[in-house]
């Protein structure tokens, strides 16, 4: 929670846990503890956590460790004065020629472009990086933009392995009762580029606004 002497841009971000509840980032290959403003796997430890999994004690078993520290699965980083800054789900993270890009990080950037409504990242193979970042965005009504100045817009504010390497444009959007199905838009894709294994991805082809909402 924000402090009410926290300057604005971090009370609307970020901000410190409750007294009694430890939170620390880990670097999820090593489970080291990650260093400052680095994203990592998020844990806890504190009065606010449960004993462990109904009747599974397999999963609570892989959920704590020794010491009392539960790993969320959430992704998040703690700056030099412990803020913390959620980043998005560890399923969400993907691995673009060795590193990490978090989907929320790039879809939050996308939504900062003035005439795009809605993003969501999902992963597809890649021959060179293994996966590579594609983005399905919504533009927002009247607005005019083409997948090469989504691109151009990213690559102005994202380092260069987190920009997409494929853009759709959809107002169709596959959902479970709540939520956007990546899973059906990146099999869309997939099958859109002929994508069967990691070693068969051709180039993406332009998109435009005038295509029609993604078949999936």
């Amino acid at each position: 929670m924000g402090r009410l002497d926290d300057p604005p841009e971090e009370r609307f971000t970020s901000g410190k846990p409750f007294s009694g509840v430890e939170a620390q980032v880990r670097d999820p290959a090593t489970d080291e503890v990650a260093p400052a403003g680095a994203s990592g796997l998020l844990h806890i430890r504190g009065f606010n956590l449960f004993q462990g999994y109904r009747n599974d004690p397999q999963k609570t078993a892989a959920s704590f460790d020794a010491e009392g520290w539960f790993c969320t699965g959430d992704l998040a980083s703690i700056d030099a004065a412990g803020n913390l800054t959620f980043r998005g789900r560890i399923k969400d993270m993907l691995k673009v020629g060795g590193e990490n890009v978090g989907c929320l990080e790039v879809e939050a950037y996308l939504t900062t472009h003035p005439d795009i409504q809605l993003a969501c990242v999902v992963g597809v193979p890649d021959p060179r990086y293994g996966e590579v970042p594609a983005a399905f965005v919504e533009v927002r009504r009247g607005a005019d933009v083409t997948a090469d100045e989504v691109v151009e817009y990213c690559r102005r504010g994202l380092a260069k392995y987190k920009v997409p390497r494929h853009v759709r444009f959809t107002a169709d959007w596959p959902m479970s009762a709540t939520k956007i199905q990546k899973f059906r838009l990146r099999d869309g894709l997939l099958a859109e580029l002929g994508a069967v294994s990691s070693d068969a991805v051709p180039a993406a082809r332009s998109a435009t606004p005038d295509d029609p909402p993604l078949a999936v």
